[in-house]
């Protein structure tokens, strides 16, 4: 249908099939690895679910964001960091106003992301695959992460859907 991730018969998806059209910034070899993690953390998510999960593509984009992200942040920080600041600096050439201005990104800055998804769009889902990508990528022992919900109700379900995905 396009609006969900399908496994081609080649192991890829359907969602990878259409973009290795595009001119990217990196080889196709590691959108096809990206996109093979992708296939993994979806069996991951299904393997005690009985209803189970399948990505739409807005959830497929934006977990290969952070494959991408990810997989540089690890292995090429300082280029990340050297593009990221040029991409600003380009961006403020455009905006007139000074207050308007996006900030210039310092090292520190590349230890966050953020999502910006409606309400029921797979934004927990999307945690819990966040959670395995860091694990593949991470050079570090990670001893514990705190998810802060705005209260108990939420904290409870998060308890409940880490249990279904296995986490």
């Amino acid at each position: 249908s396009g609006e969900e991730l399908e496994i081609t018969s080649t192991g890829t998806t359907n969602y990878y099939e259409i973009l290795r059209g595009f001119d990217f910034d990196f080889e196709e070899q590691k959108l096809r690895k990206y996109d093979q993690n992708i296939v993994e953390y979806q069996k991951q998510l299904n393997q005690q679910r009985e209803e189970k999960i399948t990505l739409k593509y807005f959830q497929y984009l934006a977990v290969l964001f952070v494959e991408r992200y990810l997989d540089r942040y690890f292995t090429n920080r300082e280029t990340l960091l050297e593009e990221f600041s040029s991409f600003v600096e380009d961006r403020n050439k455009e905006i007139e106003t000074d207050s308007e201005k996006h900030f210039t990104p310092t090292d520190h800055d590349l230890d966050k992301l953020a999502f910006w998804m409606a309400t029921g769009s797979g934004k927990t889902l999307i945690l819990h695959i966040n959670l395995w990508q860091f694990d593949r990528y991470s050079t570090e022992e990670v001893d514990n992460i705190i998810l802060i919900t705005p209260n108990s109700g939420l904290t409870n379900q998060h308890i409940r859907k880490f249990g279904e995905s296995g986490i």
